[in-house]
């Protein structure tokens, strides 16, 4: 038998039924809250991307076109023999250089920009 008395019985239920709804998923939220916010799209961005960068006055042909690979340039074998046909280069030298001499083959500006992401004179 049920030795709580009537009037203590009430209260009890509703202070039950009052904290079996707050531990409920998305209990205390309300219609007019902001959705949570989504994780961030994965980025399409070359730039963001791991990017090989190697001397182009000492790498090898193959060292050469595997961080052009990296940078997503295209056709990176060729333009890693254009790369080593016109140096060496300098630090100062290399992005007029190379925008000089790859331009006479019609490179775009944009795989022009990847070919130079991935060099770096030491």
């Amino acid at each position: 038998m049920n030795t709580m008395p009537a009037r203590l019985a009430t209260p009890a239920l509703i202070l039950a039924a009052a904290l079996t709804g707050c531990s409920s998923p998305g209990a205390g939220t309300s219609a007019a809250s902001p959705p949570a916010a989504a994780p961030p799209a994965a980025s399409t961005d070359t730039a963001s991307l791991s990017v090989q960068t190697v001397d182009p006055n000492t790498a090898t042909t193959e060292e050469l076109t595997a961080a052009l690979a990296s940078a997503g340039v295209d056709n990176p074998d060729r333009w890693a023999e254009e790369v080593q046909e016109y140096g060496p280069y300098t630090a100062e030298n290399l992005e007029p250089t190379l925008t000089e001499e790859l331009g006479k083959y019609g490179i775009s500006q944009d795989q022009l920009s990847k070919v130079l992401s991935a060099l770096k004179v030491e």
